[in-house]
């Protein structure tokens, strides 16, 4: 009897580790307050949600160890673990900017800056901007978006259609707290679902570029031109038409 009791007491922490629940949450702000539209990202399959109207989401068929990752505009990103009720309360601290920070805008100048903190690129290093005549696209990323990564097909085929005019260069931001194995991860992904390799160099962990367009929703692209600014939006129009738009529109600027 006592030996099945000493068995009984070793195997409860790990059933309990492999017991399937459900996560019932809120996102708050610190001040107790829902916040909505939040992403909740359960990091063991990528799978993400969105919080309601009342900061509340939920997942089913979770673990006990299970983490997620919640973040929303104007708040820095959260990871949490679960607990043994699947009930949980998520408080957000909300982000400090300086209100005088100059963002550029459509007809502004990139100024010159070298990123190191480069990945999916033969070079150790990346300078911004570039002036070949070819218009460049920072596409601002993470791989916990999905909108974000479907639209990477059109665009490497965009590329593929214009390679003497176009290119396009990734950017994670520091607070999407992506590394070089979630990159990875993602990129192996995209490699297995479309029998193709993503050609694209990535910046990881990107402030200066971030905090220059005041990014704050994902996808956004930024179309530039020896790095004069000529587009800033979130769902162009991926084809040769705009692109010969871009060079119309950028042909009487200085």
């Amino acid at each position: 009897m006592k030996t099945v009791i000493c068995l009984l007491a070793l195997l409860c922490p790990v059933l309990s580790m492999c017991q399937r629940l459900s996560i019932n949450g809120q996102v708050q702000n610190t001040q107790g307050q829902p916040i909505n539209h939040a992403t909740v990202t359960l990091l063991r399959t990528g799978q993400n949600t969105q919080t309601n109207s009342s900061g509340r989401f939920s997942f089913t068929n979770t673990y006990t160890t299970d983490s997620l990752r919640i973040s929303a505009v104007g708040y820095i990103t959260a990871t949490v673990t679960n607990n043994q009720r699947g009930l949980l309360t998520i408080p957000l601290q909300q982000q400090v900017t300086e209100p005088s920070t100059p963002f550029l805008q459509v007809g502004d100048s990139l100024p010159h800056t070298v990123f190191y903190n480069v990945l999916n690129t033969a070079e150790a290093n990346i300078h911004l901007p570039a002036t070949h005549n070819k218009i460049q696209v920072l596409d601002f990323w993470a791989t916990w978006c999905t909108n974000c990564v479907l639209s990477f097909p059109a665009l490497d085929s965009l590329v593929q259609l214009m390679p003497d005019s176009l290119e396009v260069i990734l950017v994670s931001s520091l607070r999407n707290a992506d590394d070089t194995a979630s990159v990875q991860k993602r990129l192996a992904w995209y490699s297995k679902r479309y029998s193709k390799q993503l050609a694209f160099p990535i910046l990881l962990k990107d402030t200066v570029l971030n905090n220059l367009f005041a990014v704050e929703s994902l996808p956004q692209y930024i179309w530039l031109l020896n790095g004069r600014v000529l587009a800033i939006n979130n769902k162009p129009p991926f084809s040769r038409e705009y692109i010969r738009e871009l060079y119309h529109y950028a042909e009487p600027l200085p």
